[in-house]
């Protein structure tokens, strides 16, 4: 599992995270201005695993948990 959540962090952070998606911004908006975001770990199984983290303003990305796939908190 980690070496699949380390696929997934390093796609953010190079850029070339096509599925990535923001997170329901209904309360996902930080003061700071930061965004909630949602990636795949995995996919095609049941309660695939997603990664959330926040982009910030500035371009930068702050990680926040792996979750699975009906869990949409952060």
């Amino acid at each position: 599992m980690l070496d699949k959540v380390a696929r997934c962090v390093l796609r953010i952070l190079l850029g070339q995270d096509r599925d990535g998606h923001k997170l329901d911004t209904t309360g996902k908006v930080r003061e700071d201005g930061a965004v909630a975001w949602r990636s795949y770990v995995e996919q095609n199984t049941a309660s695939a695993r997603r990664l959330h983290y926040w982009r910030k303003p500035g371009g930068q990305v702050e990680l926040g948990k792996v979750v699975l796939h009906d869990d949409y908190s952060i």
